[in-house]
């Protein structure tokens, strides 16, 4: 269990768990600390990004204070006004909750083949079928030395 993360970390935290909520065995995003494992992961870009999205929610402290239906307010009106930002902001998060060893550890006893690195084990795939291959002929193979030049602009 993570001591309680401070900063844009524990922003994050919180921010989490109004898009994936402990609900029954689920694990609060606060005690796993997910703020603090995703923060040091993301590219530059990504971070701005995020950092930008958490200031148009405003600051922590008034973000904290809120209830959950005002923080839920809040995260609507940033995905209604910057739907880019909010759209990476959800997908970071998403991603860095459903990475965390507890929640693995959870979708593997709720029966889910997820591992925490698929190689070099991989995932169970049914037998290939080549009967579910189309055969209208399109999408074959051209070899290079085959390939037409064209030029875009008379397309």
């Amino acid at each position: 269990m993570q001591t309680r993360a401070e900063g844009p970390a524990e922003y994050l935290d919180l921010v989490t768990e109004r898009l994936i909520p402990a609900v029954d065995s689920w694990p609060a995003a606060t005690t796993m600390g997910v703020g603090a494992d995703v923060l040091p992961r993301l590219r530059p870009s990504e971070a701005e990004c995020l950092e930008s999205a958490l200031a148009a929610l405003g600051p922590l402290d008034g973000f904290r204070a809120k209830s959950g239906s005002e923080q839920d307010g809040l995260l609507r009106a940033l995905e209604s006004s910057q739907p880019a930002k909010f759209a990476l902001l959800r997908q970071i998060l998403y991603f860095a909750y459903y990475a965390q060893p507890a929640v693995i550890a959870l979708l593997r006893e709720k029966g889910y083949d997820i591992q925490e690195t698929p190689q070099p084990h991989g995932y169970h795939m049914e037998p290939f079928d080549n009967d579910r291959v189309s055969k209208n002929g399109r999408g074959a193979w051209i070899p290079t030395s085959a390939v037409l030049k064209r030029v875009v602009s008379e397309i």
